[in-house]
């Protein structure tokens, strides 16, 4: 039973993984939980496209409520391909490390779009397209319904945690 609550949690926060972007009114891809993930069918650009993971390990935290879990780290992997290229992008974050601390409960997910959103932009953009005055923008012009996976504990040895990863591919319009 454990396993179906945080696969729906997982469904949850996918489907909502970047539908905290502000400023976006074009519609967006229905998913199976039910959110919706913006998106711009007409967004132009050159397009980057692949599968983006987010693999969290979860602890239990008073404050957090209900069914949430704290998000002790989570990691994010993009294999992005533009044109014949494909490039592996990484980052991590452990919200308690922050220059201000703070407890992030799954499935809360603003912070997580953030860091997505900073990766694409810091590390992506100049990656494949070189540093340019002023800096390249994005936005998402499709999205899949994710994928929840779920391995026991990624071999994390610690009883008290739990592991699991989302995962989502998307085609970003680069202009």
């Amino acid at each position: 039973m454990r396993f179906i609550g945080k696969a729906v949690s997982v469904l949850l926060v996918a489907a909502t993984i970047v539908s905290l972007a502000p400023g976006l009114l074009w519609a967006g891809a229905e998913t199976p939980g039910g959110g919706v993930i913006p998106t711009n069918p007409n967004a132009f650009g050159t397009k980057v496209s692949g599968p983006v993971t987010i693999f969290y390990v979860l602890g239990n935290n008073l404050s957090c409520t209900g069914s949430q879990q704290e998000i002790i780290q989570y990691s994010v992997v993009m294999e992005l391909t533009k044109g014949n290229t494909l490039l592996t992008f990484s980052g991590i974050q452990v919200p308690a490390l922050l220059t201000t601390p703070k407890t992030v409960c799954f499935p809360g997910i603003a912070d997580q779009l953030a860091f997505v959103q900073s990766l694409i932009a810091a590390e992506v953009i100049p990656t494949f397209f070189g540093a340019t005055s002023p800096p390249l923008t994005f936005e998402f012009k499709s999205a899949t319904a994710p994928s929840p996976t779920q391995s026991p504990n990624f071999g994390d040895t610690n009883p008290n945690t739990d592991s699991l990863a989302i995962s989502l591919d998307v085609v970003i319009a680069v202009h």
